[in-house]
Parts: C-alpha cells; sequence; structure tokens
C-alpha cells in the first residue's frame, strides 16, 4: 500500500474539507436563540402541530413567548352548523394546548378563516403589537405551505415589515403541509410527549385529520438525520427577517393554485360522506 506522507494528508484534507466540497447539513441546536418570541400562527393548532416542541423549549428556558393567532376558525367543522361555537370550542383548544407548552400570552386577531387578507387594520394593529413586544425571533409559516392562509400570512408580514420599517429579528419560518429544505433543526426529543399532549387537545380537529401521527411523524424523519435512535426534531427555514423577505419577493405568488382537481374532488366527497351521516344519525 503506497503510503501518505503528512503534506499529501494535509492537501487531501484543505481539499476535502473545502466549503465547496462538503455536504449540505442543517444546523442542529437544542433550543434556538431568543428571548423575545413572537408566532404567526394561522389556524388554532399551526403554533403546536409545526413548531410546538420548540416553543416550549423556549418557554422552559425563560423565554417570553407571544402568539397571535390569525383567523378566527370558524371553518374549522364540517359537520357543526353553529360557526360561532365551532370558533369558541377552537379558542379552548388553543388555551389548552398553549397551557400546556407553557405558553401565557395568546392574541387572537379573528381574521375570517381561509380569507385571510392583508389590509391597513389589520397591518395596524399588527404595528402596534411588534412594537410592543419587541421580538428578536418570528415564527410564522413559509410561503410555501400548501394552504391559502400560511401564503397570506406571508403577504400580511411583507406589509408589516414595510410599517415596521427597520427590524433586526431572525425569522424561522416553519413547515406545516409542505416539507422544506430546513437550515435549523431543533431536537426536541425531551418534549415530544409533551407535544403530543399538546396536540391531543385539539380533538375538535383530529377527528377529522390525524394530525398528531402527520406532526410527529415528520419529527421522527427529521430526527433520523441525528446520530442515535428515537430522536425527533422541527426543521425551520432560518434567515435575518431582510433575506427571508428578499427570498418570498423573489418568487412569484401571483398564480399559485392550492390543492389540485382530484383532491378538491376528494375533500368534497369526504365532506358530503360526513353530512350525510349526520343526517342520517339525526333520522
Amino acid at each position: 500500500m503506497e503510503r501518505i506522507h503528512g503534506k499529501q494528508l494535509k492537501d487531501f484534507i484543505n481539499t476535502f474539507f473545502r466549503p465547496e466540497n462538503l455536504m449540505y447539513a442543517p444546523k442542529w441546536v437544542e433550543c434556538p436563540p431568543g428571548r423575545r418570541v413572537l408566532v404567526l400562527s394561522p389556524h388554532f393548532d399551526d403554533e403546536t402541530l409545526s413548531c410546538g416542541g420548540t416553543l416550549a423549549k423556549h418557554a422552559a428556558d425563560g423565554a417570553s413567548v407571544t402568539v397571535v393567532f390569525m383567523t378566527d376558525g370558524k371553518a374549522g367543522d364540517y359537520l357543526n352548523p353553529d360557526k360561532e361555537a365551532v370558533m369558541n370550542i377552537r379558542k379552548a383548544e388553543a388555551r389548552a394546548a398553549c397551557d400546556l407548552l407553557g405558553i401565557r400570552k395568546l392574541v387572537m386577531l379573528d381574521e375570517p378563516e381561509t380569507e385571510l387578507k392583508s389590509h391597513p387594520a389589520l397591518i395596524r394593529r399588527l404595528t402596534v403589537l411588534f412594537r410592543e413586544e419587541r421580538p428578536d425571533v418570528v415564527y410564522l409559516p413559509t410561503f410555501l405551505d400548501n394552504h391559502i392562509d400560511h401564503l397570506n400570512v406571508n403577504r400580511v408580514f411583507a406589509d408589516l415589515l414595510a410599517s415596521l420599517g427597520e427590524v433586526d429579528f431572525t425569522v424561522n419560518a416553519y413547515e406545516g403541509w409542505t416539507a422544506i429544505v430546513p437550515n435549523l433543526l431543533v431536537d426536541i426529543t425531551d418534549v415530544i410527549d409533551l407535544k403530543r399532549s399538546a396536540i391531543r387537545k385539539y380533538a375538535s380537529q383530529l377527528k377529522y385529520v390525524d394530525y398528531e401521527k402527520g406532526s410527529v411523524g415528520l419529527n421522527a424523519f427529521r430526527g433520523a438525520g441525528y446520530v442515535g435512535r428515537e430522536r425527533y426534531a422541527e426543521g425551520f427555514l432560518s434567515l435575518t427577517a431582510k433575506q427571508y423577505m428578499a427570498l418570498f419577493q423573489s418568487c412569484s405568488m401571483k398564480d399559485v393554485k392550492y390543492l389540485d382537481k382530484r383532491l378538491k374532488r376528494r375533500l368534497a366527497s369526504i365532506k358530503n360522506t360526513l353530512l350525510s351521516r349526520r343526517i342520517e344519525s339525526k333520522g
């Protein structure tokens, strides 16, 4: 076997470990930096499903955590015609879930669910809130997430940043309906059972979709990249606010269509089946 001399070894190391030769790997942390944490959650449950473990770790670390629920929750139950009752149930579930995670400060803006839009009154309200809270890290869904309200949270956020002017906080964009290529992974192994319990507080939503399995399954997938077994992680695209907004604005989102025709037909079929069963049960 040919012997590798010291200079050859040094040259090999210097070549192999050049940045352009390294495989991409996200940064792993126990808890992201941030003492004043603000979360933009499109719906009652996104905060828990997408970043509940991370928020629990922030809270346990003594950070101030504020969750801002953007929409009213009235569209969250096909079978209940009393939309005020649906809203109240989901708000109660959110309070219970956040309480388990150690989050005490909730703000509910009550914009219409599935019809969230940016408008001057909403931007004024958020501007006041941000100036009061002075967050150093903001969590929100990525603009690629497959739900129109998730995209529109980003449109609201863009108008908000224009109102705020120069800001210096970090954006940790989370994944919900659409997986991302994260550059930050938060190890939530030690709080995964707490996250499961918080998810289960959203009983009105779990009766239609197994969100627990989907969310924790994604966390298990993210954790598979860690050395060891039975690890769980939440993934984020972590950028400065300026970098995140530049990325958002560089992507044309005008013609985005959420849900293809086949999935829409499937959802309509499920809805009709549920309504039929409800009518039969009454009969």
